[in-house]
């Protein structure tokens, strides 16, 4: 009976105490609310928020240290460009091209390859026709999520003429250096000493933005709470001045 009695009076102060209060602890809700609202939204919709931030992962060289064409990828000429990863996963490739021949139907097979496995990660078809003159190009990754463990590991730029055509009309810009030394440029099976002019881009991981907005909504409601009593304090003190 007595500890009925006890939860029966602990009730009952709960009740008062909201009777008192229900102004601010409403108003407090509805802030909670209006604060973690991008959140509430995308766990209703079960669709959770991730962020991949772009970095430059490989830059080989400039146009301006070119000293040598790989001349016309074609029937009787490929190239493939070694690299090693150093980031979770390649988002964009850019080459320069040198375009013998902007007429042309043909262009370019380029595919990335582990070289572990064999495997290829993405594939892409450039035609001459889309390419200016001395145009660099750039090869997006499709589906960068899907391959996030690439860091440390060996991949090659497998580069030949595409489908049919006998001639692609495009070389490609290179250093007549070897000077990147995780990699090389190989012509028709052979390294030729030399790297292709090259830019490489990728993504270092991937970040959960849902924690970003409930920490954002922290912030938000710690501002907004802190303002709110701000102000009464200073409304509370203008009131006692006032009486006084």
């Amino acid at each position: 009976m007595v500890k009925n009695n006890s939860r029966f009076i602990i009730i009952e102060k709960i009740k008062g105490v909201i009777a008192l209060h229900y102004k601010k602890i409403l108003f407090g809700i509805l802030l909670l609310v209006f604060c973690f609202l991008p959140v509430i939204f995308d766990m209703i919709s079960n669709e959770l928020s991730y962020a991949l931030f772009e970095e430059d992962m490989l830059n080989i060289g400039e146009k301006a240290f070119c000293t040598s064409i790989t001349g016309e990828i074609n029937e009787t000429k490929n190239v493939i460009q070694t690299f090693r990863s150093q980031m979770a996963s390649v988002s964009s490739i850019e080459l320069k091209a040198y375009i013998y021949d902007a007429d042309s139907e043909g262009g370019l097979t380029i595919k990335l390859v582990d070289d572990s496995t064999g495997a290829v990660v993405e594939e892409w078809n450039v035609d001459a026709s889309d390419l200016g003159s001395d145009a660099s190009f750039s090869l997006k990754c499709k589906r960068p999520m899907a391959h996030m463990n690439m860091k440390g590991k060996e991949y090659r730029l497998k580069i030949e003429s595409k489908g049919t055509h006998k001639r692609s009309g495009i070389g490609l810009y290179e250093l007549a250096t070897d000077s990147y030394t995780d990699g090389g440029l190989i012509e028709n099976g052979r390294d030729n000493g030399h790297d292709l002019l090259m830019k490489i881009s990728g993504y270092n991981g991937i970040v959960n933005m849902e924690r970003v907005r409930v920490w954002l909504g922290i912030y938000k409601a710690a501002v907004i709470a802190g303002l709110l009593y701000w102000g009464m304090t200073l409304e509370a003190r203008k009131q006692r001045n006032h009486d006084n």
